[in-house]
């Protein structure tokens, strides 16, 4: 990920905050490494980069029990 720190921490204990990126915009990130993660868009168009041990499973999860007004990549 090629992020811009706004109000962040990037590195210490994960990245967790504000970011922003040519290809996805502002969004906010709570994550360990960038290899485990995946995108969380909501109606309102916020966007979430979360991470976890096993993200596809997660977003699947996610996918399957939030109301289709969420995206999940």
């Amino acid at each position: 990920m090629g992020a811009v720190r706004i109000l962040a921490s990037g590195g210490y204990f994960g990245y967790w905050g504000i970011f922003r990126e040519n290809d996805i915009g502002r969004y906010k990130a709570y994550y360990g490494r960038a290899s485990d993660c995946f995108i969380l868009i909501m109606k309102n168009g916020e966007k979430y980069v979360l991470g976890c041990k096993n993200p596809q499973s997660m977003a699947d999860y996610i996918k399957n029990n939030l109301q289709p007004t969420s995206t999940v990549l």
